[in-house]
């Protein structure tokens, strides 16, 4: 990859407005940051510990909320684990790649 493909990439990822072609562009060529490759299993922890949280709350305290706001917080802690497996399987695909790459 280019000094030029490198800069122009990276001056794009401090503008707010990056549309969701550009960022997916921008990860295929490589230029996505290390740092967030790293922090991403521990993000989908606390994904999953978020949902362990949700939980272990309704079924401790089951009448805290009526019946809708159950069902409300279960589509969320279900929308939730998506992501966060989502998010664990990414990580550990691109820590493969990055792994083969280096051999």
């Amino acid at each position: 990859m280019s000094k030029e493909v490198w800069e122009a990439g990276h001056r794009r990822t401090t503008h707010a407005a990056m549309s969701h072609t550009e960022m997916v562009t921008m990860h295929s060529q490589g230029l996505h940051s290390q740092l967030s490759l790293q922090h991403m299993p521990a993000i989908s922890v606390a994904d999953f510990a978020w949902v362990a949280a949700t939980a272990a709350l309704l079924l401790r305290l089951p009448g805290v909320l009526v019946p809708s706001g159950r069902y409300i917080v279960l589509g969320v802690a279900l929308v939730v684990l998506g992501f966060g497996v989502w998010q664990w399987r990414a990580s550990r695909t691109s820590q493969a790649a990055r792994t083969a790459s280096a051999r």
